[in-house]
């Protein structure tokens, strides 16, 4: 990797509103410190982020290998229950069965700037004892997008505790800013795509109120 000055690396950071394809995997058992092997099963799934003033809002519509949705996770956090270090509430809908459980949501909604300046973090603590660290500008190729298997970027690369964070430094993508991927020591793997950047609802109205349709 190579080492971009400070002004030109692009802050590890979510949209505050938008949609993405993630492909990937997902661990089980989740632990936050694994100690035995765990099983990867693949992740198709649309991921859609909300945050306004008082409130954010995060939904995942997974989906099989022949694009039938069969869940979706929707969790909801107010500013206060931020500020509290409290997780909200998460809703899973499984159409297939019919159910649609509201439960105490197991981590909360994911920040949008984790791997930025988070005011949202208490610790703040420095990079050799887990905080951000930019850990330099790569070359990824080929960037794992099934939508355009043979496309190469640039991009950022940060680490906050046991998570890796690439973002879009490419000044001729049209992704440029947004996430690559997102993947943990024997945690979940991610890889964005298709971003649209702007408010959701515009394109799916009941996007939190747990409607189905496309996407």
């Amino acid at each position: 990797p190579t080492q971009a000055p400070p002004p030109a690396r692009l802050p590890g950071r979510y949209p505050r509103q938008g949609r993405a394809s993630v492909n990937g995997g997902t661990r089980s058992p989740v632990a936050v410190r694994p100690d035995q092997p765990g099983n990867y099963a693949p992740m198709h799934a649309t991921l859609y982020l909300g945050w306004s003033r008082g409130a954010a809002r995060q939904r995942y519509d997974f989906r099989s290998g022949k694009g039938a949705r069969t869940a979706s996770q929707i969790y909801l956090q107010s500013g206060a229950q931020q500020r509290r270090n409290e997780s909200g509430a998460m809703v899973t809908v499984v159409p297939a069965k019919g159910e649609c459980v509201c439960d105490t949501a197991i981590a909360g909604n994911m920040h949008i700037d984790s791997f930025a300046a988070d005011a949202l973090d208490p610790l703040q603590l420095p990079p050799e004892e887990g905080g951000l660290a930019y850990l330099g500008r790569v070359r990824l190729s080929p960037i794992d997008d099934p939508s355009a298997p043979n496309r190469t970027v640039l991009a950022d690369h940060w680490l906050k505790w046991a998570f890796h964070f690439l973002v879009d430094a490419d000044p001729a993508s049209p992704s440029l800013g947004l996430p690559l991927r997102l993947y943990g020591h024997l945690g979940v793997r991610q890889i964005f795509s298709n971003w649209r950047v702007g408010d959701p609802t515009k394109e799916k109205p009941d996007v939190w109120r747990g409607g189905g349709g496309g996407g």
